[in-house]
């Protein structure tokens, strides 16, 4: 008869190393590659003791996306709030392409744990600091993290990059007098630069910001700031609630 398969005894779990298991799964095969089963095996636990200690798949990946979050440098700030946001969203795509398929958990969570929580203290920190009135900051400071997370997915896809040889060749078949504008484009789009994309909008919105406050209330914004570090339940981070 066939030997009796034995299941593997229950042992301590250390969650932050579980935590970066699941990262380096998701970073290798992407969010669909992974399972409470693969993970299991990676680490010789039984998935049920990694339910019992995440409570859910769901819970597991958030754990994965804050340990991600945990690799992108806390940088000290600037004291001016655009050179702070714009330090943020490039730290941010550096970290999204060394991990491009791992970026994509942002978009399940509207705050992922500790890490979030101290990096957008930051973020939120320079809403203020432009001189922002409260309810204009928390719903910018939600549109950035969409915007910098967005633009980075999109370049991890595949979608942010020069026109290929037959979206050229598609291209110049339309009428002219139909698609003028983007005649007149191509050869931009068969050069188009991924960095620029992202930095050119990043400055974009940055401009969008400092076009909604008035001079004198920016120069006075600095002292309005808060200073106190954010915690769980200080508000989420990408959904407006």
């Amino acid at each position: 008869m066939p030997a009796r398969r034995t299941s593997r005894a229950p042992k301590g779990v250390d969650r932050q190393a579980v935590a970066l298991a699941a990262l380096e799964l998701v970073a290798a095969e992407g969010e669909a590659g992974f399972s409470l089963r693969r993970l299991g095996d990676a680490l010789d636990l039984d998935p049920m003791t990694l339910l019992h200690h995440f409570g859910s798949r769901e819970g597991l990946l958030r754990a994965a996306a804050d340990r991600f979050l945990a690799e992108l440098p806390l940088a000290t700030p600037a004291g001016e709030w655009r050179a702070d946001l714009r330090g943020f969203a490039q730290a941010f795509r550096a970290l999204a392409r060394r991990r491009p398929r791992a970026v994509e958990l942002l978009w399940n969570f509207g705050a992922t744990g500790k890490a979030d929580y101290r990096h957008s203290e930051r973020v939120y920190g320079s809403m203020l600091g432009a001189g922002l009135p409260d309810a204009r900051a928390a719903e910018l400071g939600v549109a950035f993290y969409v915007l910098v997370i967005g633009l980075c997915v999109a370049e991890s896809r595949g979608l942010v990059q020069p026109s290929s040889a037959a979206e050229r060749e598609e291209l110049g078949a339309l009428s002219p007098a139909a698609h003028a504008a983007q005649r007149r484009l191509a050869s931009e789009f068969a050069a188009l630069s991924p960095e620029s994309t992202f930095m050119h909008a990043v400055e974009a919105y940055l401009d969008g910001i400092a076009a909604l406050v008035p001079p004198r209330r920016r120069r006075a914004a600095g002292a309005r700031a808060p200073q106190a570090a954010a915690g769980p339940g200080s508000g989420p981070r990408r959904r407006p609630g």
